[in-house]
């Protein structure tokens, strides 16, 4: 599986191929000592290629782990319905207390925008959605069933290439390509995945690769994630422009849909993308972050 860090994995960041020959080394060993006589573009990508082998072992490490709490999860949930049905917890009611006073705690003073129509009875929530929350949890795998991704139509074309230039820091991995002439401001696909929600604990965003945050309320320590490691589109294979020679041309973008009101994540074009070119995005500071303080001097500016 391919993979990055917060966010968003290789796809929301492939991991390093071949870490490029350090010329930095070559000057010291033949008597250039002085920093200031470094070649920085060779430092850097140095740098990057041996920040990216190291991503690409916490890969490993972090699908290990995907697996066994995704096992954990699943274990709970079935222990917890079968306490449920003995009567020995509070189920869903307790639930259901702990969710309004979460709502209340994150949204008692916000403002809605949004007036239901002259005339709508005051009595009847107005929606734009289709609620499912009142679906048995047992039924709600229909909820994907009666979809149809087949219908899903993109404005622009795009395509997954697996990346063999020993040049690029993700060879060996995937990335997406453009397969016509995007101009900048387009909007080429959301960021599917699924939903992570997070209340009452810190925020681990090193538990997947593929994390993208669309929600966060640090007081209340409760957050909305979308996590493309085991399922998700084309954006999950978007990789971070460092070390590639160019820039980014795309960023990961939150907006509203126009039809639901629902919160998403895009990958929006930020310059024009000729066809064949990558699409690249700055994934940020924090990608590279190591854990130990030891490896401290590796984090990405």
């Amino acid at each position: 599986e391919d993979g990055g860090e917060d966010g968003v994995g290789s796809g929301v960041g492939g991991s390093a191929g071949e870490a490029a020959p350090s010329t930095a080394s070559a000057s010291r060993s033949a008597g250039f000592g002085s920093a200031t006589a470094f070649d920085s573009h060779a430092e850097l990508q140095c740098r990057y290629a041996e920040m990216a082998r190291v991503a690409r072992e916490r890969q490993v490490t972090l699908q290990a782990l995907q697996l066994r709490h995704a096992e954990v999860e699943n274990r709970n949930r079935t222990l917890t319905r079968l306490l449920s049905e003995a009567g020995l917890v509070g189920g869903a009611e307790a639930e259901d207390k702990r969710a309004a006073e979460l709502d209340v705690e994150l949204f008692a003073n916000s403002v809605s925008k949004h007036k239901p129509p002259d005339g709508w009875p005051a009595e009847i929530e107005y929606t734009n959605q289709l609620q499912w929350d009142e679906v048995p949890a047992a039924q709600q795998f229909l909820r994907e069933r009666i979809c149809d991704p087949g219908s899903v139509r993109r404005k622009w074309r795009l395509k997954i290439v697996l990346i063999k230039s020993k040049k690029h820091p993700c060879c060996g991995e995937r990335g997406l390509y453009a397969a016509e002439d995007i101009p900048a401001g387009e909007a080429l696909l959301d960021y599917a995945g699924k939903i992570s929600v997070v209340v009452g604990e810190d925020h681990d965003t090193n538990k997947s690769s593929y994390l993208l945050n669309i929600f966060a309320d640090d007081e209340a320590n409760a957050y909305i994630d979308i996590d493309a490691s085991r399922c998700g589109n084309e954006s999950r294979f978007v990789n971070d422009y460092h070390g590639t020679g160019l820039q980014p041309n795309a960023q990961f973008w939150q907006y509203f849909d126009a039809s639901t009101g629902e919160k998403r994540m895009a990958v929006k074009t930020t310059a024009p993308i000729a066809v064949g070119q990558e699409v690249l995005v700055d994934y940020g500071g924090r990608y590279f972050e190591k854990d130990s303080s030891e490896d401290s001097d590796m984090h990405s500016s």
